[in-house]
């Protein structure tokens, strides 16, 4: 008996590609999964959700306090300033700005807010999220 998927193309870098699925929320699932297999990145993860999924499974040994002011600084220092954007859409000029704002504060919580925003950065970049870590060369 013949299987009922169809068959769904999709181009990347001018080259084309497919997939087979039965329905078309299977095959978007499929072809994201195969772009990032391929390398291409799917702008999915905006900057809020991942400061504090980031926060909650890499920071799991820390105080409820210390986990407190972690999600302070990623809030009113880093979400606030660069907005709720798309992961991906964030640039290095947007997160030296972002530090350059804090500029006559005390050295301890410039460092908090510049080890937060290498902290968040760090970890899209090796979850896939984004191509190139924004973060590298903040001055």
């Amino acid at each position: 008996m013949a299987t009922s998927k169809k068959r769904y193309w999709f181009t990347v870098d001018g080259v084309r590609h497919s997939v087979y699925a039965s329905s078309d929320k299977e095959a978007g699932e499929k072809i994201a999964e195969k772009k990032r297999s391929m390398g291409k990145y799917i702008p999915t993860m905006r900057l809020k959700p991942w400061a504090d999924y980031c926060i909650d499974t890499y920071k799991v040994n820390c105080s409820e306090n210390t986990i407190k002011h972690l999600k302070w600084i990623a809030d009113k220092c880093v979400v606030d300033v660069l907005g709720n954007q798309l992961l991906t859409f964030i640039t290095p000029s947007a997160c030296q700005l972002c530090l350059n704002r804090y500029q006559g504060m005390s050295k301890a919580h410039i460092k908090y807010v510049h080890d937060m925003l290498r902290f968040l950065f760090k970890r899209a970049y090796a979850g896939g999220y984004i191509k190139e870590d924004p973060t590298i060369n903040l001055v």
